[in-house]
């Protein structure tokens, strides 16, 4: 799975695409970040994506562009057999900055996902399950 990196080493421009205009008390935790020099993504607590039984296989992941353009997002399950996950990364936020996006998975496993920004690519890899 990976790893997010530290608070510190998260550049300012990530968590200002996070926390906005945000007034309020220091914030000492702002999530489980990993990223490059173009693209940044909120991963998932120990990079696992868990659903109850009956959920839909699908979460929701922020993204912080560093450069100009949208995110296309391509899954593939490293464990087994299984159609592509489905990402769609939204448009409304404009070119750069703060990104939503949903990726849905056709089944549990380990998934490696990749995020594109003009041919700047950041990939993880994101466990899914079910809970019991």
């Amino acid at each position: 799975m990976t790893e997010p990196v530290s608070r510190e080493e998260i550049p300012r421009l990530v968590v200002d695409g996070v926390l906005g205009a945000y007034q309020g008390p220091p914030v000492e935790n702002i999530g489980n970040w990993y990223g490059n020099d173009a693209l940044w993504v909120e991963l998932p607590p120990r990079s696992t994506v868990v659903k109850l039984p009956g959920e839909d296989l699908s979460e929701k992941f922020p993204w912080v562009r560093l450069i100009r353009g949208y995110i296309r997002i391509v899954g593939q399950r490293l464990d087994g057999p299984a159609p592509p996950a489905n990402g769609e990364a939204s448009t409304g936020n404009g070119p750069i900055g703060f990104n939503s996006s949903g990726i849905a998975f056709p089944t549990t496993g380990c998934w490696r996902i990749t995020g594109t920004i003009t041919a700047h690519d950041l990939t993880f890899v994101v466990n899914v399950e079910r809970s019991p």
